[in-house]
């Protein structure tokens, strides 16, 4: 029988476990305080520590925020949240907080407390678990706070973790109906059947490529110039592209720094590391935000707030990206199977733009797809791309447009093919076609 490694299934559930038990503490205060005073607006406090601020708490009141706003949309009811820094020595102070975050010495998603520096009992440290069942960074505040809402904020399932006989027969339906359709790679597709089944898309592409750097950071892993297994450099790029300039400009003003957008790509030469520029990841960024006096907590708490407002915006930009890539998944699976055993099968014809080179390779039974077409909305213009070199438009294509490229490959609506010859734009779907069979057949002559 198929088993899923223990420390990943335990890791799964605590997220479910920790999803179901913030869920019932924040509903009860809201639902008790609203019944308490229904005409006003439910303020739910979060507490964290006073003088220096580090990201991981400052992401975690991001989180939480945005938590609580989709929140007082599903109940209908106004919620506020108020941050406050507290003194880490004022009990009282600590315990009057709906919410703690990296303060407390506390860590129990049902009351709120979400603190990562005490001693845990042995194999209780909260951290990640990859599918293989192998450890990973553990969660800082932020990561415990996103452990426990997480799903809320993407919208996706929160449920119990099959039991491994119910993956079992998951996996034996998968084989079956791969079989049903012609040959295939049978063990991935069933791996690929557990997997679909566990994932959830959005939360996991937070997680992995966002929060795990900011847990990282906070638990003392170097950020860059390390070994490549503790090399956790989250870049601004995707982030900072997504933003409109002006609120670009205005984000740098307020937070004081250059924000350097880097490449995604890190490059290398035999023997040494190639570095394009400084690599800062948002911890640094952040941290750098401190005022010099520490202990001016009007100050402290003004930079704060700006900090919030600034990684509020960063944060609603990767969770838009995160869901957009998820949905892509999804309807790029249902177009290619809907179009298998077609006219031209090794040809995907999408009806909307998706990022399907995100997808591709991990997707159901799409090893046959060699080239995709995809829509340009705004113009009427078709986009044709190899997806691998070996289908690259002939040579004497590339770099050319217009008549120009008309009159070379004689073929009507041609707009431009890229100086690489991995994509190429038509104004019509049936020149496109026509691109698509001339790409598979010209072996790049």
């Amino acid at each position: 029988m198929y088993q899923l490694p223990q420390p990943y299934r335990a890791f799964l559930q605590s997220r479910a476990d920790a999803h179901m038990a913030f869920a019932r503490y924040v509903g009860g205060l809201i639902q008790h305080r609203h019944s308490v005073n229904p005409s006003n607006p439910v303020t739910i406090t979060v507490g964290t520590h006073a003088e220096t601020f580090h990201a991981d708490e400052l992401m975690a009141c991001v989180v939480l925020k945005r938590f609580m706003s989709m929140v007082s949309t599903e109940v209908g009811v106004t919620v506020n949240v108020e941050i406050q820094r507290l003194n880490r020595e004022n009990q009282a102070a600590l315990d009057a907080a709906d919410i703690l975050v990296d303060v407390g010495r506390e860590y129990d998603p049902a009351r709120g407390r979400f603190d990562h520096h005490q001693n845990f009992d042995e194999g209780m440290t909260p951290r990640r678990y990859n599918e293989r069942g192998q450890p990973d960074v553990e969660l800082s505040a932020i990561g415990m706070v996103w452990h426990a809402c997480g799903l809320f904020v993407t919208g996706e399932a929160v449920t119990n973790v099959p039991t491994d006989r119910e993956l079992d027969i998951l996996r034996m339906k998968a084989r079956s109906d791969a079989l049903a359709i012609g040959p295939c790679d049978v063990r991935r597709v069933m791996d690929q059947a557990v997997r679909d089944v566990l994932r959830r898309e959005a939360y996991d592409h937070i997680d992995w490529s966002f929060v795990r750097g900011f847990d990282a950071s906070d638990n003392g892993y170097v950020m860059s110039r390390a070994p490549r297994e503790k090399r956790f450099v989250r870049l601004l790029q995707e982030n900072i592209g997504l933003l409109k300039t002006a609120v670009t400009k205005a984000a740098i003003l307020l937070s004081g720094q250059l924000l350097t957008v880097l490449s995604d790509v890190e490059r290398e030469l035999p023997g040494e590391q190639t570095y394009y520029g400084q690599l800062s990841h948002p911890s640094k960024l952040i941290g750098n935000a401190n005022g010099r006096d520490i202990g001016d907590d009007a100050e402290q708490y003004r930079r704060f707030m700006q900090q919030v407002d600034i990684w509020t915006l960063m944060f609603s930009n990767t969770l838009e990206e995160a869901c957009r890539i998820r949905d892509d998944r999804q309807k790029l699976q249902e177009a290619v199977d809907s179009q298998r055993g077609g006219d031209n099968p090794q040809v995907l014809v999408l009806a909307e733009y998706l990022r399907w080179t995100d997808h591709i390779n991990s997707i159901n039974r799409a090893d046959h797809i060699r080239v995709v077409i995809t829509p340009i909305s705004d113009k009427g213009h078709w986009n044709i791309r190899a997806r691998n070199n070996r289908d690259n438009a002939p040579a004497a294509w590339r770099g050319h447009q217009g008549d120009e490229l008309v009159a070379i490959s004689g073929i009507a609506d041609m707009v431009f093919c890229h100086g690489h010859g991995h994509m190429v734009r038509t104004r019509s779907l049936e020149s496109a076609i026509e691109v698509a069979k001339l790409m598979m057949t010209s072996n790049n002559a």
